[in-house]
């Protein structure tokens, strides 16, 4: 039920944030942009519909909801995005795209690990853990580079600059490829010191567990 709420709070915010890109796109706010309103349009809405399709598989297929925090995070990197355009941070600061497609990738990797995680463990498919990594790294790499067809056809169609040059695009690459390694090395690392703690911690949890059958 909380988890129903806090979904449907992420997804008012999410309408909320492109109803307002509409709102410019169309000059009835006057907001002005370093590219291009349809481009952020365009940006939010398929990441809404990747997140919505996600959950629709978990709920139909795995009986389970993606975390309300998938939606808040993907609100979050929506709303840097534009701010990123509108306070022009962009070509202020030439770190602010890197670090924004690092933390997009970030965020990506673990609701890609999340969901294959949850198929892994509901019956409906087994992978070992090396598929669940290699799918997570396509999955990344492949949306890496939809996004940035996505801005040249942007700039294609609007004469904008959005997609920048031959370095600022494998910059945006190089940093979404860093985001899912950093992530899926952590989650090795986590789960190689989950196996060595484990037998140490095995008698103090056979302990615990006769003193709960003792009380």
């Amino acid at each position: 039920m909380k988890n129903n709420i806090s979904i449907n709070l992420a997804r008012l915010l999410l309408f909320g944030i492109i109803f307002f890109e509409f709102l410019n796109y169309f000059n009835i706010l006057k907001f002005h942009l370093e590219f291009t309103w349809l481009g952020l349009i365009i940006t939010a809405g398929l990441i809404w519909m990747l997140i919505e399709g996600i959950n629709y598989f978990l709920k139909t297929r795995c009986h389970r909801l993606l975390h309300p925090m998938t939606w808040f995070s993907a609100f979050f990197i929506i709303s840097l995005d534009m701010l990123g355009d509108i306070l022009h941070f962009y070509s202020i600061y030439g770190w602010y795209d890197q670090i924004l497609h690092f933390i997009g990738s970030v965020a990506t990797s673990i609701i890609i690990l999340s969901v294959l995680t949850a198929v892994n463990s509901s019956e409906v498919h087994k992978m070992g853990d090396f598929l669940i990594y290699y799918l997570t790294f396509t999955s990344i790499a492949t949306l890496g580079v939809f996004y940035e067809l996505e801005e040249y056809f942007e700039d294609y169609f609007t004469l904008s600059n959005r997609l920048g040059d031959g370095p600022d695009t494998m910059n945006d690459i190089f940093s979404e490829i860093l985001g899912v390694v950093v992530i899926i090395l952590l989650v090795i690392i986590i789960k190689k010191i989950k196996q060595r703690t484990s037998p140490i911690l095995r008698p103090l949890k056979i302990l615990r567990d006769k003193l709960k059958l003792g009380s």
